[in-house]
């Protein structure tokens, strides 16, 4: 059986609004603004679930202070609080796997909040996403590389065949 290392590299990693490629980040988190199955609880026991089609999130990157990126999202802020009408396309991609996330319904909730000191203070903004548009959220290549891999393959393919 062959044998891989998964490595996960941060360089690896973008996002891009609308055709700008982000610099300077520090962190990013997604957070699905909803679970995608919620239970029930019925009488005698008897539970079952509802799907939800929410896939709104919210993504939240630090970012260096000194990144040009404050700047475009500086602007971005500025002129949807003049024309409320800002609509950001975002893409999240990790290259390391197979990860990626679109969004064509986003935009920056608010200015970041602001620290200076003597040292250094990265800037936090947030973006809302109305609706994920395509999304894999998964881990590195396909390759097997434990006894788990055979065993879950068999568990998919059970699986499949229910549907």
């Amino acid at each position: 059986m062959a044998r891989e290392t998964r490595t996960y590299s941060p360089d690896k990693v973008s996002l891009i609004i609308s055709g700008y490629v982000v610099s300077g980040i520090l962190e990013m988190s997604l957070e699905f603004n909803s679970d995608a199955f919620v239970m029930q609880r019925g009488i005698r026991g008897q539970n079952t679930r509802i799907y939800n089609s929410d896939s709104s999130a919210r993504l939240t990157i630090e970012v260096l202070q000194t990144s040009p990126t404050n700047d475009i999202l500086f602007q971005i802020v500025k002129q949807d609080k003049v024309t409320k009408s800002a609509r950001l396309d975002l893409v999240i991609s990790d290259l390391s796997g197979h990860t990626i996330l679109q969004s064509d319904s986003a935009y920056v909730t608010n200015y970041p909040n602001m620290r200076l000191s003597t040292g250094f203070n990265p800037r936090v903004w947030t973006f809302d996403m109305l609706r994920i548009t395509d999304s894999n959220l998964t881990g590195g290549t396909t390759g097997p590389d434990s006894i788990f891999s055979d065993a879950g393959n068999r568990i998919v393919s059970a699986i499949t065949g229910l549907f």
